[in-house]
């Protein structure tokens, strides 16, 4: 019975046919296979641009926040000698400082408008002035860059604040801060000059370079290859050049 039951399936079946079914269950579970490999290796690389991610974001986040200390105690005591003999400009010190604050922790902004930027440049200079006074003399030219152009926050402040820092405030007769812009070929060109300090000692204050590396770094990361910054200084000058491209948009 087992016979004939064979001969019967084999009839139905003929053997080309047979091996042609087994070729193709075979091809269908290789490429089963491969798919299930080529599935897992998507997945493997999709989690690690997102663990890359958040690890280029968490650096940026760590990177972004920071305020030197000496800034700080600096603001306060400035407006604590204020609160008697000026209130109102003591007030107004009080609000610039809150700004710089709230910019300074809000991390979730990549880029953000020049001219938002700019704001928080002059509410620190206003600071500055106020406490430095006569020492402090400012000539800002940045008409000429596009107001729209985007820029990771808290690029430029640290910046001025390093020029004021290591080359104004240690010098006995202060100085002038220069700060100029220019916007050709779709590219931004920032240029800050102070003088340095004849006294060698002052001028090499600790951490000179730190808020110049921590911009470099955010600003190779918003606009890959495509931005610089670089620093020169003579016996009387210190210049920093910042450029990045015209980007109106956020990536």
């Amino acid at each position: 019975m087992a016979y004939h039951l064979t001969t019967a399936s084999a009839r139905a079946f003929p053997t080309h046919e047979l091996g042609n079914i087994n070729i193709y269950l075979r091809n269908t579970g290789i490429s089963i296979i491969f798919s299930a490999v080529l599935l897992r290796f998507l997945y493997i690389q999709f989690q690690w641009r997102k663990q890359t991610k958040a690890e280029a974001e968490a650096k940026l986040d760590a990177l972004q926040a920071r305020i030197r200390p000496h800034f700080l105690f600096n603001s306060l005591n400035t407006i604590a000698s204020l609160t008697r003999i000026d209130p109102p400009l003591a007030e107004s010190l009080t609000e610039d400082l809150s700004e710089l604050f709230r910019a300074n922790m809000q991390t979730s902004a990549r880029l953000v408008a020049f001219k938002d930027e700019l704001s928080l440049v002059r509410q620190y200079l206003n600071i500055e002035q106020s406490r430095l006074g006569k020492r402090l003399s400012i000539n800002m030219a940045l008409s000429d860059i596009p107001q729209d152009a985007l820029i990771p926050p808290l690029s430029i402040q640290p910046l001025i604040e390093n020029a004021i820092y290591h080359g104004i405030e240690p010098s006995e007769h202060g100085g002038e801060l220069a700060i100029t812009g220019d916007f050709d070929n779709n590219k931004i060109t920032l240029t800050i000059k102070n003088p340095m300090s004849p006294d060698p000692s002052a001028s090499s204050r600790p951490s000179n370079h730190i808020a110049i590396e921590n911009i470099r770094l955010r600003m190779q990361s918003c606009f890959p290859e495509r931005s610089s910054l670089s620093i020169s200084s003579s016996e009387l000058e210190f210049q920093t050049l910042l450029k990045f491209p015209y980007q109106t948009s956020q990536p």
